[in-house]
């Protein structure tokens, strides 16, 4: 098979990026590891527009938002199955300096605007533990991004795009026709969205990595909880497919593998016992190795010497935020000569002068 580009990986990167290819009729072939515990699938696909307790608002959130709600709902209809839900997120403030500094920042016309008007009543009942005050957020996503890689890797398989296996550079060879081969596939250009493991390659070890250990679990509560995402001493995320809430997050920015923890299950017990007063019990691990950077911006671009090598990864806790942006701008970059990238995001930013 003869294709235009080869991408290594196939979780939020690469699945965005391959498809801004596939709509703009360019050919490409995908290698992926297949594991079960990849990043992508263990985050929880939220889309919220304010994070930290300064209540800052997300960069580029704006324009980050409306390309997100675009693609993944012409995904959902591309792969015929629910990809985007639009939850309100459900802040709940445990002192009264927290819930005074939130009063103060929606005298902000931007920001009250951005935070919305309050779209349904949560009938508490109870069920959140020591809240002093809650504040909805509406322009909030959640994205269910385990079920988009596996309706988009069905896709891949069925149109023979994807193989599950192993890549190593030092399979490739150059070809006297101008094109690199690997396995039985010919291609132009490589374009790496592995994700972590992109941090050890030898030709893009200059770039500032920042990994870290994003731990969460899948659980079953006691009673149903209203429609909202409730942003407390834990993250409370509804699985509308399953009846599920996924619980999160513990991060670790020192770690030695990649397995589940019983610190990060005992402290993740302890903020949902403080979140939430009803029962629960926790089903299954959700763990993942997150490709941050240090300067918490993503990376997109080609390595300065090798010209057949490209990469598009960096985006840590922000995948179903960001890939949906940044898959097109790397798209447009790959198709068009002229076309640059933002200097926050382009990997040259990195390279020595």
């Amino acid at each position: 098979m003869k294709v235009k580009y080869l991408i290594v990986g196939q979780g939020i990167a690469g699945t965005l990026l391959s498809y801004q290819l596939h709509k703009r009729r360019q050919s490409f072939f995908i290698v992926d590891k297949g594991l079960q515990k990849a990043c992508s699938r263990a985050g929880s696909g939220l889309i919220n527009p304010i994070t930290g307790r300064r209540f800052t608002v997300s960069w580029m959130f704006e324009e980050l938002f409306r390309k997100a709600r675009n693609t993944y709902s012409e995904m959902g209809q591309f792969l015929g199955t629910q990809i985007l839900y639009e939850h309100p997120v459900l802040n709940v403030f445990y002192d009264r300096g927290q819930a005074g500094k939130w009063k103060e920042k929606m005298n902000d016309p931007g920001f009250a605007e951005l935070v919305g008007k309050p779209t349904k009543k949560f009938n508490d009942n109870g069920l959140l533990k020591d809240a002093v005050h809650t504040a909805q957020v509406n322009s909030s996503l959640h994205i269910d991004i385990s079920n988009l890689i596996i309706y988009y890797r069905s896709w891949l398989l069925k149109n023979n795009r994807l193989k599950i296996g192993e890549f190593s550079l030092n399979d490739v060879i150059y070809n006297p026709n101008g094109f690199y081969s690997w396995a039985d596939i010919e291609f132009e250009k490589i374009i790496f969205c592995g994700g972590a493991a992109d941090s050890r390659l030898q030709h893009f070890q200059h770039l500032p990595f920042k990994l870290s250990k994003g731990q969460a679990f899948i659980a079953e509560l006691e009673e149903k909880v209203p429609d909202f995402i409730i942003k407390g001493k834990a993250f409370v995320l509804p699985i509308k497919a399953s009846g599920l809430y996924w619980i999160g997050a513990h991060n670790n920015w020192s770690f030695d593998d990649d397995f589940p923890d019983t610190e990060a299950k005992d402290i993740l017990s302890k903020k949902l016992t403080g979140t939430l007063n009803i029962g629960f019990q926790f089903l299954e691990p959700r763990v993942g190795i997150r490709p941050a950077t240090k300067d918490r911006r993503p990376l997109l671009g080609r390595h300065p010497k090798l010209t057949h090598l490209y990469i598009f990864n960096g985006l840590g806790t922000k995948g179903a935020s960001w890939a949906p942006y940044w898959s097109e701008v790397m798209a447009e970059y790959l198709q068009m000569d002229d076309f640059e990238i933002p200097e926050e995001v382009n990997i040259s930013r990195f390279h020595a002068s």
